[in-house]
């Protein structure tokens, strides 16, 4: 299960659970704490004057903070500035159950049955954004005592209630690194605000998250090399850096990282839109600090490109798979809004931004000066993979993604999945995270292919879940050359995933898009046993008498198998089903149409969302018809072909299995 690294961390688990690791991460706490190293000016402060739409966003967010709110996972708790949510930085604001603090972080178990809540939800708080949000306001506002005040008590209160190596604030090597980053931007910005007994606490504290960062590496790299290795590296290589130290050797770590966490189409390994931007905010933030190699400068660029032939510039985006609103990088707005982060990258990667940018986002305002940036990717359009195996298809009023990569770190079971946007709504789409560590239950239900727009076999999953994060299988993706008609495209995907089942299967979609609609086509080869179908409607979208009804229009036709069985469900418990989770954490009803029935030898299983209500015709050979053109796609040994036109009179292509 552990794979290669499994003796590694057998061996580091032997040592956190007989105190042996804990007592190193002791002596190193004492021995931080004891020296006098001061901090040198940390280089995170604003590049220039910050537009005036930007200082009031900001302005308004502080005042809120000040009158005793803060939002976590998207909802308002009160807050106590200095105390935390709920007046308790141990307090799970969702849950009212508190935490340990005086407990050793090794000795807590943040998954037993006996946990307080969600960690997450205490982490969340903890990352200490809203520090950042108080400090930007005391730089603009430099004479304002109640906002540089409570700068201050956000450190002096969160040392007196935190002890040093106690608590699950000192668990994950990944939040000391996001806290100490949100410090370092606090210390830029408002260094009138942190003097005395403040800045005395707040060297402190960053000295021993320092040293537990550089005793903590060799944990994550054996744990968690993904986004969670890069946050530890950055973190730690902005602090040494700010203590006076060279980076060099930790700089060179996370450039080997780099080289396997972000590809060179600009996507990740995460396989999560989410974590992407958790990424490039992450290495946006040590380009910041000065001096970062230029393999991190160049990544930042290319994830932010792979962004925008996602097409974030033009609008609302998919969530696909782990949707958690990590952020490195302080901003207010929609968080769903990936644009912002995207024109960082850019601004980071050229030469700085244009002001319509700077006064738009506050990512790129309070972090990139005037300037030119690196040149944007235009948006795919035509069905081509556009980085990590999803492609984009716009025609018209609609626009279709679909996924031939899935699982990864945290990806869901969702090969060839579709997300359907209809003038720029989701009509079909990824209903999202839930919670990593809620029911299980819920968390199994969010991930599985049942939950996305895919097609299942024989009742099987495509890679089964298992805990929190692991899978009982595995499947590999593939896709074609896309295929140009004069009125719209066909995108071409397919995957392995019932390879292990009796008899082996491979399936092939196809996914039709013209200013008419949508046609998802599935092939199955062989075509045998028996097929299950997932529909996750919008939250906002109904389904009554074969249409799907939008707020405000206009209602779409809906075209499903006339052999298949429907049911409709929608937020229900026992099972759970029909549930959409926009932000991690929180769930809502949504409509989630359940399509079953039987493979037929050599016909595809075909659904379709039209604006006109013309039909979808599907022939005794298996040829589906549509609009006067026709697809068909023909199975061999090594791989399908497809083909889509009129008669003879079309374009073909071919999906290679693998």
């Amino acid at each position: 299960m552990l794979g290669r690294a499994g003796p590694r961390r057998a061996a580091q688990e032997v040592g956190l659970r007989s105190g042996v690791t804990g007592r190193r991460f002791e002596l190193g706490a004492e021995r931080a704490a004891r020296s006098t190293v001061s901090l040198a000016a940390p280089a995170l402060g604003p590049p220039g004057a910050v537009p005036e739409a930007a200082a009031q966003r900001t302005l308004t967010a502080a005042d809120r903070l000040l009158a005793g709110e803060i939002t976590v996972f998207g909802r308002t708790f009160p807050l106590d500035v200095a105390h935390g949510p709920r007046g308790d930085w141990h307090c799970d604001p969702q849950s009212e159950q508190r935490w340990p603090a005086g407990r050793p972080w090794w000795r807590i178990d943040v998954r037993g049955e006996d946990r307080p809540g969600d960690v997450k939800w205490v982490w969340e708080a903890a990352r200490h954004r809203h520090l950042v949000v108080l400090a930007r306001a005391a730089h603009l506002r430099p004479e304002d005592r109640r906002v540089g005040g409570a700068v201050a008590s956000v450190i002096t209160g969160w040392s007196d209630a935190v002890p040093l190596e106690r608590s699950v604030h000192w668990l994950s090597n990944l939040e000391l690194a996001l806290r100490s980053l949100s410090w370092l931007q606090a210390l830029a910005l408002a260094p009138h605000a942190i003097e005395g007994h403040a800045l005395v606490v707040a060297e402190r504290e960053l000295r021993v998250v320092r040293r537990h960062l550089e005793l903590g590496l060799a944990r994550t790299r054996g744990s968690m090399p993904n986004n969670h290795l890069v946050g530890d590296l950055v973190g730690l290589a902005v602090l040494q850096q700010a203590f006076g130290a060279d980076p060099t050797a930790t700089d060179q770590h996370l450039v080997e990282q780099l080289r396997v966490e972000v590809r060179e189409d600009g996507s990740t390994i995460e396989e999560s839109l989410s974590y992407h931007r958790f990424v490039l905010e992450l290495l946006a933030l040590r380009v910041l600090a000065g001096g970062a190699p230029p393999e991190v400068r160049k990544a930042v660029g290319r994830l932010a490109r792979s962004l925008c032939r996602l097409g974030v510039l033009e609008g609302e985006t998919p969530q696909h798979a782990a949707w958690v609103v990590g952020r490195a990088i302080t901003a207010e707005g929609d968080v769903h809004d990936l644009a912002g982060s995207a024109r960082l990258g850019l601004a980071l990667a050229g030469e700085g931004a244009p002001p319509a940018w700077r006064a738009q986002h506050d990512e790129v305002a309070w972090h990139a000066g005037d300037g030119t940036p690196l040149a944007p990717e235009l948006p795919e359009v035509d069905g081509w993979d556009l980085g990590g195996g999803i492609t984009r298809t716009s025609v018209g009023e609609w626009t279709v993604w679909q996924r031939a990569s899935a699982g990864g770190w945290h990806g869901h079971a969702d090969h060839t999945g579709v997300v359907v946007h209809h003038r720029g709504r989701i009509v079909v789409g990824d209903p999202g995270t839930g919670a990593y560590n809620g029911p299980l239950e819920e968390r199994t239900w969010f991930r599985s292919s049942t939950a996305h727009a895919v097609l299942r076999l024989d009742g099987e999953d495509q890679l089964v879940p298992h805990r929190q994060f692991r899978w009982r299988n595995r499947a590999r993706a593939v896709w074609a050359i896309p295929l140009h008609l004069p009125d719209g495209f066909v995108s071409v995907t397919g995957h392995d995933a019932y390879a292990r089942l009796e008899p082996a299967r491979r399936t092939a979609r196809t996914a039709w898009v013209t200013e008419a609609g949508v046609v998802i086509a599935d092939w199955v080869d062989p075509s045998t046993g028996t097929w299950s179908l997932s529909l996750p409607l919008h939250p906002d979208a109904t389904h009554a008498d074969g249409r799907i009804l939008l707020p405000g229009g206009p209602d779409l036709h809906l075209h499903l198998p006339s052999d298949a069985t429907v049911v409709e469900h929608r937020g229900e418990a026992q099972p759970l089903d029909g549930w959409w989770s926009a932000t991690y954490g929180s769930r809502v009803p949504a409509t989630r149409l359940a399509l079953e029935g039987r493979c037929t030898p050599g016909r595809p299983i075909v659904w379709a969302v039209t604006t006109d209500g013309e039909g979808v015709e599907i022939d005794e050979a298996g040829t589906v018809h549509h609009h006067g053109a026709e697809l068909r796609v023909e199975h061999g040994a090594t791989g399908s072909d497809v083909f889509v036109g009129t008669g003879d009179q079309g374009v073909a292509t071919e999906l290679l299995w693998p």
